[in-house]
């Protein structure tokens, strides 16, 4: 008859502390923001380029695709933003024609920017 009460305040007391420690979490992670900094500043030459060709969009720890990153080091620039954006609150990304992002490589470093805010590209006409 013990076991009961005992067993019912264990499981009452995991239920109320459990949501407050992902709160915790989800506070001390950070915004979006801080957490792409992060590793923007541990590996900075996973986002420096020469050109536009060397950018690629990548994916930024909610998962959106709004990350600028050099092509050679976007699978390990989503593995570090990922992981260091693990308990962030991230609100749902919502993929519009007004959302599409290209990637642009600006005083060299990889940039992703909205494609209706890029420079439009004057094409080479042969002579």
């Amino acid at each position: 008859m013990l076991i009961k009460p005992i067993l019912l305040t264990l499981l009452l007391m995991f239920f109320v502390s459990s949501p407050m420690n992902s709160v915790r979490a989800a506070d001390d992670a950070g915004t979006n923001d801080e957490v792409m900094q992060k590793c923007q500043m541990k590996h900075p030459e996973w986002y420096q380029c020469v050109s536009d060709e060397d950018c690629a969009v990548s994916l930024n720890p909610c998962g959106w695709p709004s990350l600028g990153v050099n092509k050679m080091h976007k699978g390990r620039s989503e593995i570090c933003t990922r992981q260091a954006g693990a308990f962030i609150d991230c609100p749902m990304w919502r993929d519009t024609p007004e959302n599409k992002m290209v990637a642009l490589c600006q005083e060299g470093v990889c940039q992703a920017v909205k494609a209706s805010e890029a420079p439009v590209k004057q094409s080479k006409v042969p002579e």
